[in-house]
């Protein structure tokens, strides 16, 4: 049964209603069995259809025209007229790939249009942008995360005391899309010390391991430092100029994983991101100590 709430595809493909409807009528009609033939889409009568439907000649032979410069249809004799669809599963997929190959080019275009836009002089003072853009939920995160990450052009830099639920498959995903882009690639990451080992153990699984044979390759563009212990912030910097950063809900027990229930801030601020990033140096020179003081107790 077809889902009635969803728009109707046959708008997707500029369909009118005439041509819906005849098209339908077409593909039942060439079903019907045939004394005749064994086809599995049989020839139909142009004036049979002139016949059973209520538009005029002109309007049917009309849509036969569109429907054949569609490749849904081909036309098997022109004296009468018979027509024959071509099998669905193939004519459609045809029309999909031809639309995506139109919509490609049209985006190439239109990314060169815009990327070649003039500068313009501009007197008027513009309005000051508020240093902080705040949101609240996952989604509203993830949205705002995604639309960072995709962007990034030279850097991302992660501070992973926690792990929102809905980032896991995206950090996973993107990472290594952005290390063959030649993107640097710093990260820290680790839990609290009320439950030691359990988001290293996660984040190592989920994010690091399935991308192990691609950071092999970069090992150059990329750092990752695991601690025992990190305060739970989670941040995310892009290119030194965009920074998102996740709040979760305070509670009582420490969790680091599964984290749904946030607000976030994200900010283009020079002076915010440079003391974010401080964040991420300090926290680095820590772990780097603690490992020292470690091994010498060793």
């Amino acid at each position: 049964m077809v889902n009635m709430t969803l728009e109707n595809p046959f708008l997707e493909f500029n369909f009118n209603d005439a041509e819906e409807n005849l098209y339908k009528l077409i593909i039942q009609l060439s079903k019907v069995p045939r004394s005749e033939t064994r086809g599995v889409f049989n020839k139909i009568k142009a004036t049979d259809l002139i016949e059973i439907t209520k538009y005029s000649k002109p309007k049917v032979y009309d849509v036969i025209k569109r429907l054949t410069a569609k490749n849904l249809i081909e036309i098997d004799n022109t004296r009468p007229l018979f027509i024959k669809p071509i099998d669905p599963g193939i004519a459609i997929k045809n029309l999909i790939n031809e639309k995506k190959s139109k919509i490609d080019n049209s985006g190439t275009l239109l990314i060169r249009e815009i990327e070649s836009l003039p500068k313009i002089e501009f007197n008027f003072p513009l309005s000051k942008a508020p240093p902080f853009n705040f949101f609240n939920g996952e989604k509203e995160y993830y949205k705002a995360l995604k639309n960072s990450l995709e962007q990034a052009k030279k850097e991302i830099l992660l501070i992973c005391g926690y792990l929102v639920n809905i980032e896991v498959k995206l950090l996973k995903d993107i990472l290594p899309e952005k290390l063959k882009e030649g993107l640097e690639i710093r990260i820290l990451y680790g839990g609290s010390t009320k439950r030691v080992g359990e988001l290293n153990k996660y984040f190592h699984k989920q994010i690091i391991e399935p991308n192990r044979a691609v950071m092999n390759k970069y090992t150059n563009k990329i750092m990752i430092d695991s601690a025992i212990y990190l305060p739970a912030l989670r941040i995310t910097i892009i290119d030194n100029n965009d920074m998102c950063m996740a709040l979760k809900k305070y509670e009582e027990e420490d969790l680091r994983l599964n984290v749904v229930d946030i607000s976030g801030i994200r900010s283009d601020n020079k002076d915010f991101i440079r003391s974010t990033r401080d964040t991420f140096i300090i926290l680095k020179e820590l772990i780097e100590k603690r490992l020292v003081e470690k091994r010498i107790k060793k």
